[in-house]
C-alpha cells in the first residue's frame, strides 16, 4: 500500500443490513486522523463501532459467539438440552438481558455487594483483575 498511515479495516457483523455492529481494526501504524473520520462517517449511518486495540483472529463479536455456540453444541451432543431449548433458553434469558446491558453490566448487577469484579473473585479465579 502506497500510504499505510491509512489503512484500517472495517468488519460488520452479519446480517450486516440488520446489525449495527462494526468492528474497526486500525493497523498499528493508522493515523488517528483515519481512525475518526472512519468512525465520524458510520456514526452519521446509525452504526456502532468498536475501534479494537489489536487484531485478533476472528475479530472479537465472531469469538465471543462462537464459544457460546460450541458449548451450545456440546450441550446438545450430551444429550443435555435440544437445539430448541437452547436457543428457547437464549431468547427468554441470557439475549435480552445481554442485549440491554451486555454481559460484564449484567454480572456487575446479579454480583451481589462487590458487583462484577466480586462475582468473578468468588466464582470464576480465572476473571480476577478484568475489571481493573
Amino acid at each position: 500500500m502506497k500510504d499505510p498511515f491509512r489503512l484500517l479495516l472495517v468488519h460488520p457483523y452479519n446480517p450486516p443490513h440488520i446489525m449495527p455492529l462494526l468492528e474497526i481494526v486500525p493497523s498499528p501504524v493508522t493515523d488517528p486522523k483515519v481512525i475518526e473520520r472512519t468512525l465520524g462517517f458510520w456514526k452519521n449511518k446509525d452504526r456502532t463501532s468498536l475501534v479494537l486495540k489489536k487484531e485478533t483472529t476472528g475479530f472479537v463479536a465472531n469469538r465471543l459467539a462462537y464459544t457460546l455456540l460450541r458449548e451450545a453444541i456440546h450441550l446438545v451432543k450430551e444429550g443435555v438440552a435440544s437445539v430448541k431449548d437452547i436457543d428457547d433458553l437464549m431468547t427468554s434469558s441470557m439475549g435480552p438481558r445481554w442485549a440491554v446491558a451486555g454481559i460484564f453490566k449484567s454480572y456487575h448487577t446479579g454480583g451481589g455487594a462487590g458487583g462484577a469484579g466480586g462475582f468473578l473473585q468468588e466464582y470464576w479465579r480465572h476473571g480476577a483483575g478484568v475489571l481493573g
